[in-house]
Formats: structure tokens, C-alpha cells, sequence
């Protein structure tokens, strides 16, 4: 069974980017935290963290925006996404 992807909701889209950035720059902190703890000659300063916390999130809801926009303008002209479902309980 052939499916289309016609139009994605852009602040449903633009929600879903920016939790996920966010889960990312969790991540990105643990790593960041875990490098500052070590001695280097270039070490970023510690709020940067808090700026990426921040930003991430921030930049994922715009791009998840963005993207829900340019996929909807190309969807109408070319067709959306196409993609099968199969049944699991066949």
C-alpha cells in the first residue's frame, strides 16, 4: 500500500526539531563537561555550554520550520514523499 507525504504541519515540525536539538545538546554537554575537566591550552569557557543549551533548541525549531516550508513548496510541485505501509498482522 503506496502512501504520499502531501504536507508536513510546519510548528508541528518545527516543536518535534526543537525537542530533539535539545536531547542533542544534552549530549553535547555531557561531552563538553567531561573535556573541561581535562587541562588544554584552548578550552572553551564554560558558558558556552549554556549558550549551546539554549541555541540548539532555538536553531532546531527554526530549521524544523524552515524545512516543513521548503518540503511543503516542493511537495506541490513535484508530489510528496512516497512510502509503503505493510500490515503486520497479515
Amino acid at each position: 500500500m503506496t502512501k504520499v507525504i502531501k504536507r508536513i504541519n510546519p510548528l508541528q515540525c518545527a516543536k518535534v526539531s526543537a525537542i530533539t536539538y535539545g536531547f542533542f545538546s544534552l549530549i553535547v554537554i555531557l561531552f563538553g563537561s567531561i573535556a573541561l575537566l581535562f587541562p588544554a591550552p584552548n578550552k572553551p569557557p564554560s558558558y558556552i555550554f549554556l549558550i549551546m543549551v539554549i541555541m540548539y533548541p532555538i536553531l532546531g525549531f527554526l530549521s524544523g520550520y524552515a524545512f516543513a516550508g521548503i518540503y511543503n513548496l516542493a511537495a506541490s510541485w513535484v508530489g510528496g514523499i512516497e512510502f509503503e505501509l505493510e500490515d503486520k498482522n497479515k
